[in-house]
């Protein structure tokens, strides 16, 4: 080999002795080799070095040679271990090996074009395909991640070695896709056990799992985009053999009785689905791409999407008796219709003959089972609205058989109730969004149907009943809540998952799911979001829509904003203060939430449901329909809010609404929980954001006033509930659910702090473009009607004075910037500037020097000292306050005060500002606290590298786009009766 300088020529004399150390049979010199190697050439990666670089490439080719790969493929094999016998030693080398492995694979993959014809890359990759395929996932997600990153660069360049590797890659990945937590703890299936001895949390173990799905599905959609006619029939012939021949190997046939989500069938179904849903996603890129580049070529396309079609239509003649199964066939029909095939309309016609002659069974005496016949039902009625959006007008010509079809399965015995109205939207869509529809004939058709929803809204018993709060109460079925849990026992009973309900009491569990089905919230919601989802504003058709509610909604919010009122006050204690105290415990036990949190719970998110839905009749059970009756009546209301939201004038233009809205949403919102609060806040933000420019004034003032004073309220008070317990920590706390809701506190503060930021950004997102005759040229711009108007400007900047002593390093961060943002508005003499300069100049000064002295906010000293310095610089001159705040600080004096301003005066420099606040103030700077006494030294055979670790942790997805309907889910899933 020929290397350039010394220094290379030393590099190359290690790389070369620890190769001879690693073909030495000695565990001990292999694994130090191994590192070593790992350790040199990361520190490559490092160094960024180009491609052209000759002795890297000379390094590269050194480690191909094939007698060099010979070596890396023994000692891979000697270190495989049985997990029935376990060698520790060698399982570290090997998981070693194989981080060691993908990081060559990267410098590789990088450097492909510049390494010569007769290197061994076949070999090279031969060795990672094993590597693929160990059954321990935590050894071959190194080298997956490796095919995921690389598979999906731009630069891709095919050649007929990676050829070869693309059919392996796929049936690995495939496989690789199976839910493994979903198996039972006692499986001897071996990636299992090694799961169980690579990681110790159940949280830990989610994370991983999920990110080794993921890296199986980005390499599913690379090597699809790349070969999509390669790859796609592959795909399509390995489902089809695995439906017709393989759902039930080695399985008992399905029934009804011993019904499981997490069958292996279901587990197998739910892989096959989920790859063919990742190729269609590779394909629909491969064709965008080839379109963007002009390069789109009809006749393949049209043969492969005819392959996919008879696909599809084989798969509609199997017959499917777990009714888990068929959803995920369904869904991913509908995939096909809605995207692959979105410009074939009889393919779509075919899927809703198909669904609405589907025979769905129930038998409501197996819960888990009538559970999934449910949801596959509700299933079926949401994919058929999906493809009535897309085409109407096709659909119109069938309209007629549409509806007798589905009035059959309404009159159908068992129906099930709150499905009802998701298959009339389905009616309602065809004949609102057709084009070919005169308009008398539309507006006919659709009068009956909101004749409906008008009354219901105002029928003198409604309105008469939720005029106070017990009748309330007694509408939505919870009336006699306190004489019921007297007479079941329940302040006498401690474990209430345990003890199972009596007959009246499941009666009555099941009247009150009924006696909510009979409100009119799931009409109008269906109705609404059948009008309004996916409409431009532009459209005909939003035009009628819009005609269509607007006497509609004045009729409705009256008792809407009552029901969300007391929904929430639900959940306030002083509601049931008048009770004895034993029910007041049994009350606060009631509206105590179980829920699953990602990254977090003991149990995966499957397990968790299963939980909650098999003790649905115990006392557990009831008091989850309780709770969860009550918020189903929040989230219809404020999905009803959000779909008004987007008639626009319909709704803004409403004058007596803002101060009744303001004080439905956020009079009794102090009672939610963090979770709950959330999914308010979301809603709030689309109706902020949506709210057109010259409706801001009128529309906006009550709404923001009110809602950043609640948020704020919240989140001071449970941060400081958050601050308590960690200082008073104990060994007997329940630390998952302080995770739980620490972390569900810290999404509420993010996501407030955020909204906080777009609003007062220069160029401001909003979720949708304003629709009005002029757009945003109406009326002053976000940013500056807030400025403008002290008493929304008031309660804002209060927020975020709070905010700069939330121990969430994101958030304060964020907020430093948007307050660095706002001081230059506030410089004039003109109302309200001096009294926000005077606010900031105190309040925020000393807050921002309260954080500088904390230990959490060690790493933000930078971001605090250059608000600080900004506060200096701009209010300084201006008032006398900022100085008074400075002096009043221990060991200040006069002269160190004033010789700092002159100085941070002096430079417009602001690392050099930053620099001497950091001075002046660093007497009372926060130090790193670092832990004391002796630090546990863990078990060898737990080690992890980065790498690994890396791989155990929750990926945080990018901000979600804000053109996106609000998630009313809430940030932790909550599942129980009627949910």
């Amino acid at each position: 080999m020929v290397w350039v300088n010394s220094t290379s020529m030393r590099d190359a004399r290690c790389v070369e002795t620890y190769y001879r150390y690693l073909a030495i049979p000695d565990l001990s010199l292999q694994t130090a080799a191994v590192e070593a190697l790992t350790a040199f050439y990361e520190r490559m990666y490092s160094h960024k070095v180009f491609d052209a670089d000759t002795d890297l490439l000379e390094m590269i080719r050194y480690l191909l040679r094939s007698d060099n790969l010979a070596v890396l493929r023994d000692v891979y094999n000697w270190s495989l271990v049985d997990i029935y016998d376990l060698d520790h030693a060698k399982y570290i080398l090997s998981k070693k090996l194989t981080e060691f492995l993908s990081i060559i694979g990267g410098h590789v993959w990088q450097r492909f074009r510049l390494t010569p014809e007769n290197t061994e890359l076949q070999a090279f990759y031969a060795i990672l395909m094993e590597v693929l395929n160990n059954p321990s996932l935590v050894v071959s997600i190194p080298v997956l991640h490796f095919w995921a990153k690389h598979l999906k660069s731009r630069d891709l360049q095919v050649t007929d070695v990676l050829l070869q590797c693309f059919p392996p890659l796929l049936q690995s990945c495939s496989q690789r896709l199976f839910r493994y937590e979903a198996l039972p703890e006692d499986s001897n299936e071996p990636t299992v056990l090694f799961l169980h001895e690579d990681i110790d949390t159940v949280p830990e173990k989610h994370a991983f799992l999920g990110n080794y799905r993921r890296y199986c599905l980005e390499v599913i959609e690379a090597i699809t985009h790349s070969r999509p006619y390669d790859a796609i029939p592959h795909i399509l012939s390995q489902s089809e053999q695995l439906f017709q021949e393989r759902l039930y190997q080695d399985q008992p046939n399905f029934r009804a009785e011993t019904f499981s989500r997490d069958s292996i069938p279901v587990l197998r179904a739910d892989a096959q689905v989920t790859v063919v849903e990742a190729a269609v996603k590779g394909y629909l890129n491969w064709v965008a791409e080839s379109e963007a580049n002009g390069e789109h070529d009809n006749t393949p396309q049209k043969q492969l999407q005819s392959d996919l079609e008879q696909w599809c239509g084989r798969f509609m003649d199997m017959q499917f008796e777990d009714p888990e199964i068929r959803r995920k066939v369904i869904q991913l029909f509908a995939t096909f219709a809605t995207k692959a095939f979105h410009a074939e309309p009889d393919f779509a016609l075919r899927l809703a003959g198909y669904l609405l002659s589907m025979n769905i069974i129930d038998d409501p005496n197996i819960p888990r089972y009538s559970e999934a016949v449910q949801n596959l039902e509700s299933g079926r009625a949401t994919e058929l609205q999906r493809l009535a959006v897309m085409f109407p007008d096709y659909f119109l010509a069938h309209y007629d058989s549409f509806e007798r079809r589905i009035y059959e399965i309404l009159g159908r015995s068992g129906a099930i109730a709150r499905q009802q109205w998701s298959y009339r939207a389905f009616l309602f869509i065809i004949i609102l969004r057709s084009t070919t529809l005169d308009e008398n004939t539309r507006q006919a058709r659709l009068h009956d149907s909101m004749s409906l929803v008008r009354e219901a809204w105002q029928t003198p018993e409604l309105t008469e009943l939720l005029s106070t709060f017990p009748g309330f109460c007694n509408y939505i079925g919870l009336g006699q809540l306190p004489e019921f849990f007297l007479a079941h026992r329940f302040p006498e009973v401690d474990d209430w998952p345990m003890h199972q309900l009596d007959t009246i009491a499941q009666a009555e569990q099941t009247a009150i799911v009924e006696r909510l089905e009979k409100s009119p919230l799931r009409m109008t919601k269906s109705l609404l979001a059948a009008s309004t989802e996916k409409l431009r504003e532009s459209a005909q058709t939003y035009r009628t829509a819009s005609a269509l509610w607007g006497d509609a909604i004045p009729a409705i919010l009256p008792n809407l904003l009552k029901l969300i009122s007391h929904a929430q006050a639900f959940n306030d204690m002083t509601s049931w203060s008048h009770l004895p105290s034993e029910l007041q415990m049994v009350m606060e036990r009631v509206l105590t939430d179980r829920f699953w949190q990602a990254g977090i719970s003991n149990e995966s998110r499957d397990e968790f449901y299963a939980r909650v839905s098999g003790s649905r009749s115990s006392m557990e059970g009831f008091a989850s329909t309780v709770r969860g009756t009550a918020r189903q009546v929040r989230e219809q209301c404020y999905q009803i809010l959000y779909g008004m939201t987007k008639l626009r004038e319909q709704f803004y233009g409403y004058k007596e609404l803002p101060e009744p809205l303001a004080q439905a949403l956020f009079s009794n919102a102090h009672a939610l929980s963090a979770h709950h609060l959330s999914i308010l806040l979301s809603v709030s933000i689309s109706i902020v954001d949506g709210c057109p420019a010259q409706f801001r004034a009128r529309f906006l003032p009550p709404l923001l006033t009110s809602l950043f004073a609640q948020i704020d309220r919240k989140i001071s008070s449970e941060w400081e509930v958050i601050n308590r317990r960690t200082r008073e920590a104990a060994e007997d706390d329940d630390l998952g659910d302080e995770m739980k809701a620490e972390s569900i506190l810290r999404n509420l503060t993010w996501t407030a702090v955020n909204f906080v930021s777009s609003l007062l950004s220069a160029q401001p997102q909003s979720f949708t473009p304003d629709s009005s005759p002029g757009g945003a040229s109406k009326g002053l711009s976000m940013r500056s009607f807030i400025v403008s108007d002290p008493s929304v400007l008031e309660p804002l900047i209060l927020f975020c004075t709070h905010a700069l002593r939330v121990h969430d390093s994101r958030c304060c961060t964020l907020i430093c910037r948007v307050l660095r943002d706002m001081i230059p508005d506030f410089t004039s003499s003109v109302p309200p500037a001096p009294q926000v300069r005077e606010f900031i100049s105190k309040e925020v000064l000393m807050a921002c020097i309260t954080s500088l002295n904390d230990a959490y906010f060690v790493e933000l000293q930078k971001d605090l000292a250059q608000l600080i310095g900004a506060i200096l610089l701009l209010y300084g001159s201006r008032t006398n306050t900022v100085r008074a705040v400075l002096l009043a600080l221990p060991g200040m004096t006069e002269k160190k005060v004033d010789l700092a301003t002159a100085r941070i005066y002096g430079t417009k420099n602001e690392r050099q500002q930053r620099a001497l606040v950091l001075d002046l103030l660093k007497l009372i700077r926060g130090v790193s606290i670092h832990e004391a006494g002796r630090i546990e030294r863990p078990d060898p055979r737990k080690a992890r590298s980065a790498m690994q670790q890396r791989f155990m942790e929750v990926e945080q997805p990018p901000p979600a786009a804000r053109t996106k309907s609000p998630d009313l889910g809430g940030v932790a899933d909550m599942f129980g009766a009627g949910e």
